[in-house]
């Protein structure tokens, strides 16, 4: 499940022993969103220097993703805390910019991934269709564009593939994009968007989880 979530978000988590050039935490970053999910999961989006987002999201006690990517890509780098692994962008065939997207409403997109653990490294290639939902999203009262993205995880070394589909919101005056729930038969329970706490609304500076937490293994 948080495969899905997070190779959608990009999100990374640094202090698992792996070199990378990737942001350590949010020192000398500005915080502008806050987002509550339904499977007991929260999560802070940043504003970082060099044009880079950052995305931290958080369990009961513990980050367990932290991803990056520029403001002006679609992809990015992360890791999964749960399991240990590094997942690095190396190229993009075929659509990678944010603004061409927002602007056509589509766009097919293949990414060139390595992934490394402590021990091993591996490819992965994520191919990604998306198009514009015509009808908008309604969060705590503010309607977002939303985005059908069909993904397909492929790792050739051993012939895996996972494929699932996500719906994202754009959110234009932060550059951000969103996953607002993934469909995929390894869900257990639904990551669906709950609550956008923005700068100066209550649950902006949240430190745990609201939703479902004790329904959660």
């Amino acid at each position: 499940m948080r495969v899905a979530l997070l190779l959608t978000c990009l999100a990374t988590t640094p202090a698992l022993g792996l070199t990378s050039d990737l942001i350590r935490s949010s020192d000398g970053c500005s915080q502008i969103l806050t987002v509550q999910r339904a499977n007991c999961l929260y999560e802070k989006h940043w504003q970082c220097p060099n044009d880079l987002l950052l995305q931290e999201v958080f369990n009961t006690s513990e980050v367990v993703m932290r991803g990056q990517v520029s403001k002006d890509d679609m992809f990015g780098n992360f890791t999964l805390s749960e399991t240990r692994i590094f997942f690095e962008t190396k190229r993009v065939e075929g659509d990678n910019a944010r603004a061409r997207f927002i602007e056509t409403g589509q766009a097919t997109s293949r990414a060139f991934m390595t992934a490394s653990s402590v021990s091993h490294s591996f490819d992965a290639e994520l191919v990604v269709q998306a198009k514009r939902i015509p009808n908008m999203k309604e969060i705590g009262g503010r309607n977002y564009v939303a985005v059908e993205m069909k993904n397909r995880l492929e790792f050739p070394e051993t012939g895996t593939k996972n494929e699932y589909e996500v719906e994202v919101l754009i959110l234009d005056d932060l550059n951000l994009f969103i996953t607002h729930q993934t469909f995929s038969s390894h869900l257990d329970q639904s990551d669906q968007i709950v609550s956008m706490s923005f700068e100066g609304e209550p649950g902006f500076y949240t430190t745990s989880p609201q939703y479902n937490c004790g329904e959660t293994s």
